[in-house]
């Protein structure tokens, strides 16, 4: 299914805008809503909550405060992404068996790039970096069965550098890199820590104020939001229609 984002209208976010800073001095309640995103605009989010409220509410969370989750098709991946994923992974930084599962994320000091042993922390590409020591030849009779024997299972992670036409991948791991394709049933996450895939109709939970006697309009600190559909090539998306104007102020209104 195709994914599309929809823009509020201009004067909706005017409107928002300026009973914002017109009522800056105003007693502020906490606000704690679950809904359906109606509408998207540069810092700003539209959404409607199952008793239907309608809340516009300008964005102020951290990235670390914003999560957003889902499951993809393969024609979702492009260069630039950043995949996780765990594999056998030879000294040529080839992968084997096709990778069954797969993660989109954001990179973070908890969650760095890498090539590692499943389990270890770090990120560093530590097994293709390896010291003088750790090149000692071996005895020739392991010699020939040393990559058949090796089955550690590796955390991959790393930005997508290469998309072939084959549906082979090459990713960019804290500077190793490292090639596979894909299992036909591959299942991809995304789990991210930006609104980039946000689309109309996906589930969202904020946490965030409003200013009193002001219903309708606020602010989100914290956003989580669950994809309703499975995401698919961007580049194939169709802008939606866009909201029609409310008859009545955004102060209370209802959801649709």
């Amino acid at each position: 299914m195709k994914r599309s984002f929809l823009v509020p209208l201009a004067v909706c976010i005017a409107l928002f805008t300026a009973h914002h800073a017109l009522g800056q001095n105003l007693e502020k309640d906490t606000l704690k809503a679950s809904g359906t995103i109606k509408g998207v605009a540069p810092g700003v989010l539209q959404i409607a909550t199952a008793e239907g409220d309608m809340w516009l509410l300008k964005l102020e969370a951290k990235p670390q405060d914003v999560t957003f989750s889902g499951i993809a098709e393969k024609s979702f991946l492009r260069t630039g992404m950043f995949v996780e994923f765990r594999a056998q992974v030879s000294k040529k930084g080839v992968v084997a068996e096709p990778v069954a599962s797969l993660t989109v994320f954001t990179p973070s000091e908890g969650r760095p790039p890498g090539v590692d042993p499943d389990g270890a922390g770090g990120g560093d590409g530590g097994l293709f970096n390896e010291s003088k020591d750790d090149k000692k030849p071996e005895p020739k009779t392991k010699k020939s069965t040393r990559l058949k024997t090796d089955d550690t299972i590796y955390r991959v992670a790393g930005a997508i550098s290469k998309v072939g036409r084959a549906g082979d991948l090459t990713v960019s791991a804290g500077g190793a890199q490292v090639k596979f394709n894909l299992a036909e049933d591959c299942k991809i996450s995304i789990e991210v820590n930006d609104l980039s895939f946000v689309s109309i109709g996906d589930r969202v939970t904020v946490d965030g104020w409003f200013l009193k006697g002001r219903p309708g309009e606020g602010a989100a600190n914290k956003i989580e939001v669950t994809a309703a559909n499975p995401l698919t090539d961007g580049s194939k998306k169709k802008p939606a229609k866009p909201v029609k104007e409310p008859k009545t102020s955004l102060k209370g209104a209802k959801g649709e």
